[in-house]
């Protein structure tokens, strides 16, 4: 096992010094990236070579072991002067890496050592339980593993979807890494090595598509990986998969990305446009819009009533309420105004995403008792 201060004077006052979160789960400790990361690697000066640091996994004691490499950045242009060692095909999936610790095989997430969080809309499988069902599937047997070695691999499942709508699970083998170097392991391209599914290295360029008509994105948008002998990897995406990533918020749930286009709408972006990428959430967001006028409208009464008769006589949701409160203390707007539905709706729109995205309830959360479902005082 490498012990990480052969990198540097202090691996954790490096991490810290370059902007790094630090991340603890029991003994071990996770570089998590924030943004204000300015580098994301030690350079090859060190006698082991270039240390990538993004999602690094190290144990503090005992001199700061290393238990997982950290996961390579793309370079933002690709470098003429270095040396093109192959290429391969991109994936839309999720990147995990398999490595062992204290004689048992886990795996880890870039920024989750124990990886039970998820991203999607509400009832999405947690990073954990889709990892689980690729090793049920016997999509990796870890008693082939080598337990010296770190193994990155990308799952793609029809349970998860990020751009790409798969069909079928799979969980590919993309890299290997020797933790005692740490330098990358020529990995053979045959079954004994624990995953069934390996990536293809290609001698030749990929052929982009060319269409430009915005569609739903398909495996072969998401464009190939130019890898360089001295290890560095360049993301070259197509044009489609770049419109399809500009015109999607970044945000977990699509309930929380049709609030933000609702946003966007009032500068001017079409959200007909992110449906042309997404179709998927068109009957979501019909039925978003619908919720949303209740809401509204809903919100523009009480507000009259508020005006007129004051918090001890308006009955008003739960869910609402200290939006209520803000809302009367920030709007002034008499409430026979021709305006005060556009005034009201300005103020809704200018709220975070997620606090809107509360309001209109998308998922239709009961109150905790019948108590909660109004409030009258002030």
């Amino acid at each position: 096992m490498t012990v990480l201060t052969d990198f540097g004077d202090n691996i954790i006052s490096t991490l810290m010094g370059l902007g790094y979160q630090l991340k603890h789960d029991g003994t071990l400790t996770i570089a998590r990236t924030t943004d204000g990361v300015a580098q994301h690697y030690i350079p090859a000066s060190s006698s082991h070579g270039r240390l990538d640091l993004k999602g690094v996994i190290f144990e503090a004691n005992e001199g700061e072991r290393l238990v997982a490499p950290g996961c390579k950045v793309p370079l933002e242009q690709p470098n003429d002067e270095l040396t093109v060692s192959h290429y391969s095909k991109g994936r839309d999936g999720i990147l995990y890496r398999f490595y062992c610790h204290c004689d048992t095989w886990r795996y880890s997430t870039t920024g989750k050592i124990n990886p039970n969080t998820y991203w999607g809309p509400k009832g999405t499988p947690s990073f954990n339980e889709l990892c689980q069902e690729a090793i049920d599937a016997g999509l990796v047997d870890t008693s082939k593993l080598n337990p010296n070695y770190c193994y990155y691999a990308v799952l793609e499942s029809p349970r998860y979807t990020n751009f790409v709508k798969h069909d079928k699970l799979s969980l590919t083998l993309i890299d290997c890494i020797d933790c005692s170097t740490p330098q990358l392991v020529q990995v053979p391209l045959d079954d004994d090595l624990g995953f069934r599914d390996h990536e293809q290295w290609l001698s030749v360029c990929p052929t982009l598509p060319t269409d430009t008509e915005p569609r739903p994105l398909t495996r072969d948008d998401m464009g190939y990986n130019v890898h360089y002998t001295d290890g560095s990897i360049f993301r070259h995406e197509t044009e489609h998969s770049k419109l399809a990533n500009d015109v999607r918020p970044n945000l977990p749930d699509p309930t929380q990305q049709w609030v933000q286009l609702l946003k966007d709408r009032r500068e001017g972006f079409p959200m007909y446009l992110f449906l042309k990428f997404f179709p998927w959430n068109e009957q979501l967001f019909t039925r978003l819009d619908e919720k949303y006028q209740t809401l509204l409208h809903t919100v523009v009464e009480n507000y009259k009533l508020l005006d007129q008769e004051g918090w001890r006589r308006v009955q008003v949701p739960s869910r609402h309420v200290n939006y209520m409160r803000d809302l009367m203390d920030e709007v002034t707007e008499d409430r026979d105004s021709e305006d005060l539905s556009r005034v009201i709706e300005k103020h809704l729109l200018d709220e975070d995403p997620k606090r809107l995205c509360f309001l209109i309830n998308p998922y239709d959360a009961l109150p905790r008792s019948k108590s909660e479902q109004t409030e009258t005082a002030s």
